[in-house]
């Protein structure tokens, strides 16, 4: 059985936190799943779920993370992040996602304008917990395949889902290609932005994941 997956956003100055059902953005005819790997890709400047999160954090520190259904069996799961926020805070929050009440779900028809991203000009995915940087314009060039007339820039796996998750391996649809498996998972809950420029000090993590099946 699969796995699935939403977007856990809090702001602490704003005091907001916001979740997406992958679900809502196929309004366009957009094939957005709700498995990891049925909504983690780049394509012609992205998807409207990504990049709805991606315009969540632009200049705006949040807490970020990928929340698995299956995240909430705690004592049947090696999570993500779990160790900073206790068991407690931790239940609360997938509670929050999961939860019958879905109480912090926003749709997102509200604004269509944020399903776009310029990932050009906003290259830079700042982790200000670890001090590292993740640089679209790189992972986009060097990952991308299946080039062609009508998509010059191919296809990648966006970084951001991925490196939050917090239960991978657990279900069908989650990545399970070998290729860079131990970043998975590593940034979960840590607080991100996303920016024009880089602060000073901060490490390039380099991501290579792939889509496919297990190599």
């Amino acid at each position: 059985m699969g796995q699935y997956y939403m977007p856990y956003v809090h702001h602490a100055i704003l005091e907001e936190t916001t979740t997406y059902n992958g679900h809502n953005f196929n309004d366009d005819g957009f094939g957005i799943g709700l498995k990891i790997m049925e909504h983690s890709w780049i394509n012609c400047g992205g998807n409207p779920l990504l990049n709805a999160v991606c315009n969540l954090i632009l200049y705006k520190p949040s807490v970020v993370a990928w929340v698995g259904d299956y995240s909430k069996y705690v004592e049947d799961c090696h999570i993500k992040g779990i160790e900073q926020l206790g068991e407690k805070n931790y239940k609360e929050i997938c509670k929050g996602v999961w939860g019958d009440l879905a109480i912090w779900q926003k749709d997102p028809l509200q604004n269509k304008d944020a399903w776009e991203f310029d990932y050009k000009n906003y290259r830079y995915l700042i982790n200000n917990t670890t001090k590292q940087f993740v640089d679209f314009e790189r992972v986009i060039k060097e990952n991308s395949f299946d080039k062609d007339e009508k998509n010059p820039d191919g296809w990648c796996v966006h970084p951001l889902s991925l490196l939050t998750a917090t239960s991978n391996g657990k279900g069908g649809g989650d990545y399970s290609y070998k290729v860079d498996m131990d970043f998975v998972g590593i940034w979960a809950f840590c607080e991100l932005h996303i920016s024009d420029t880089l602060p000073d000090g901060f490490t390039e993590l380099f991501v290579g994941f792939r889509e496919g099946e297990i190599a």
